[in-house]
């Protein structure tokens, strides 16, 4: 795949759900191994980051342009089904063996809830890996929301190591990190209080910090302090996407800036 392209998470304040994207692992051009652009400026050793959309000269030369598979030669899944797992699914190999997919504990999937969290839909990588994108629709609950919400991109190049963006996105506030597996999206709001997250140089790049307590970015669960226990509410319409992508579904967007 073309490893070029720069993946983006997006948050939504709607419940509504248009598409999906993906290319097994999320590259960056000249990224390092843990999946940072790495720009060396001359021999002086300074680190710079890439631009940001709109940041880059137009019309951009046809020399810079790179593309690995041909014009629609990546099929993408356009009536996808849907079951508890993969039991019963086999299908004939062109080598004339049958192939019996299974997932395990430790596959990776792009997940979307609605905005109660009551229904859930999983979208292996190890599928997307070869189709690229899924086109699906998910409706909302009747009365949990309303596809109107503010779209916002943040670009993983933020997000990561020591660092974390407190935004807000359609009126609710937000925290926005990473880790090396996977990016999320949480409501800062706890007890009736806005919360203001910092990711300490300390910790192990898993674990923010607010109020007195440590939060681990992949649950949103605190650790330790007057929060032990306490749940961030994950922004169900967060998912990360390749920047193409989210823009194309979204040409109106607010990229995120620091």
């Amino acid at each position: 795949m073309d490893h070029g392209r720069r993946a983006f998470l997006q948050a939504a304040a709607a419940a509504g759900l248009t598409g999906l994207a993906g290319c097994g692992s999320l590259g960056y051009r000249g990224s390092d191994e843990d999946g940072r652009t790495d720009v060396r400026d001359g021999g002086s050793g300074a680190t710079t980051r890439e631009p940001l959309p709109g940041e880059t000269a137009l019309p951009v030369p046809r020399s810079a342009l790179r593309r690995a598979a041909e014009r629609d030669g990546i099929p993408a899944i356009t009536d996808p089904a849907f079951g508890p797992d993969w039991a019963g699914i086999s299908y004939g190999r062109s080598d004339g063996e049958t192939y019996t997919p299974r997932l395990s504990g430790d596959d990776l999937v792009v997940g979307i809830t609605d905005a109660a969290g009551e229904r859930a839909r999983a979208y292996p990588l190890s599928l997307l890996r070869w189709h690229e994108a899924v086109n699906d629709r998910y409706e909302p609950r009747p009365g949990a929301g309303g596809t109107d919400g503010e779209p916002v991109a943040y670009a993983r190049d933020y997000v990561t190591g020591s660092e974390v963006i407190n935004d807000g996105v359609g009126g609710v506030p937000v925290v926005v990190a990473a880790t090396r597996t996977g990016t999320f999206a949480y409501d800062r709001r706890v007890g009736g209080r806005t919360l203001r997250f910092e990711a300490p140089a300390t910790e192990a790049g898993d674990v923010l910090v607010a109020d007195g307590s440590r939060w681990a970015i992949p649950t949103g669960r605190a650790l330790d302090g007057p929060h032990a226990g306490t749940r961030l509410r994950a922004v169900p319409e967060a998912s990360e996407l390749y920047w193409f992508a989210w823009a194309s579904f979204h040409p109106g967007t607010r990229v995120w800036r620091p």
